[in-house]
């Protein structure tokens, strides 16, 4: 009798032995996603994009329609929404990842993109959130634009705009030839901003990162209120400290608490 009960628990821990690897196996394979909708773009002059985790790209493209693609790979313990409409001249996308289980043994994490193709013109204002990932914005012309990411990088390039408000909480903030006025800020990480004059006002700080200004051409009308903990200071190879150009209108201010603060030509 204690024999049988023996092969007995034997054969039922293998079947849980079995289920168990079967689970462990689903649970290790990434899920594909490939999702995609497109818009008039005549009503829209707003967009707003609201995401979890994944790379974001907005980007102009020849077509005349608005269009909105999620793509790559998911884990399959997670939820993932995608909802993306336009309302009162507005395009609102949202993409958002929910764990299911409140303990997984996984290790699958995902890797989503979402890429934004706008029709060329001038829009009203363009926002993006993210929670973890890095945001990419080019050749986009908007009044103003408004980025906040709390873990990842931010990278804008080639933007006409009247301002432009950037924020990462860790990570590096990258403007090239970002019109308008500029307002960038990182709790850990490094500022850069290559343009093309110093003419405008401009405000960045960062509590642990570099902040690097190349410009194209010397200001002429700017003052410069500079700030440091520890690191040093060069502004132009000039000065070591706040400075003026000409009368001085145009307000660029620079603060880290620990890094360099280099303008240069």
């Amino acid at each position: 009798m204690i024999k049988k009960l023996s092969v007995l628990a034997l054969f039922l821990l293998l079947i849980g032995g079995t289920g168990a690897v079967l689970t462990f196996s689903r649970s290790n394979t990434a899920v594909q996603i490939s999702e995609s909708k497109t818009f008039s773009a005549a009503p829209i002059n707003t967009v707003e994009l609201n995401t979890d985790n994944a790379e974001v790209n907005v980007m102009v493209t020849p077509e005349e329609t608005a269009r909105v693609e999620v793509s790559g790979a998911g884990n399959p313990d997670n939820d993932i929404s995608f909802d993306a409409d336009t309302e009162d001249g507005a395009l609102k996308v949202q993409l958002h990842e929910q764990q299911q289980k409140f303990f997984t043994i996984g290790f699958v994490s995902s890797d989503l993109t979402l890429s934004v193709y706008l029709p060329e013109k001038t829009y009203q204002s363009i926002y993006i959130t993210n929670r973890n990932g890095r945001v990419q914005l080019q050749k986009m012309d908007t009044n103003q634009m408004d980025v906040h990411v709390n873990n990842g990088q931010i990278q804008a390039k080639d933007i006409a705009a009247k301002e432009v408000k950037v924020q990462a909480d860790n990570g590096k903030i990258s403007l090239e030839h970002v019109d308008g006025i500029l307002s960038g800020k990182v709790a850990n990480g490094s500022i850069h901003v290559l343009t093309k004059d110093l003419d405008r006002p401009m405000q960045l700080a960062s509590n642990n990162g570099s902040i690097t200004v190349q410009t194209e051409q010397e200001p002429t009308n700017t003052t410069f209120d500079v700030h440091k903990d520890n690191g040093e200071i060069n502004i132009l190879n000039k000065y070591s400290g706040n400075a003026r150009f000409g009368d001085g209108k145009n307000l660029i201010k620079l603060k880290t608490n620990n890094g360099k603060i280099t303008v240069t030509k």
